[in-house]
């Protein structure tokens, strides 16, 4: 198994949430609201696992020079499509 730490991190994180009345986030979503809400979730602590860092920095870096020039800078490209697709 991968991600030992990551998968056991969300894994509680979500056990604790559901487990309080008080502290469940999610109690006013439909099943599939959650369910989509809880997988981005797992998904974005899993990328946080080092193991994984220079595969993601990679897709990264070629998914930032397919970008069309937007300014000088690459970092203004990055933002500029982040605030696009975010809808800011």
């Amino acid at each position: 198994m991968f991600s030992v730490l990551e998968n056991h991190h969300v894994a509680l994180a979500f056990q604790l949430t559901l487990s309080q009345a008080g502290a469940n986030i999610f109690n006013k979503l439909t099943r599939e609201e959650f369910s989509q809400i809880r997988q981005a979730t797992v998904d974005m602590v899993l990328a946080t696992d080092m193991s994984k860092h220079f595969e993601h920095l990679s897709k990264f870096s070629q998914l930032l020079g397919a970008l069309p020039n937007v300014g000088a800078f690459r970092s203004q490209r990055v933002v500029y499509y982040t605030s696009y697709f975010s809808g800011v």
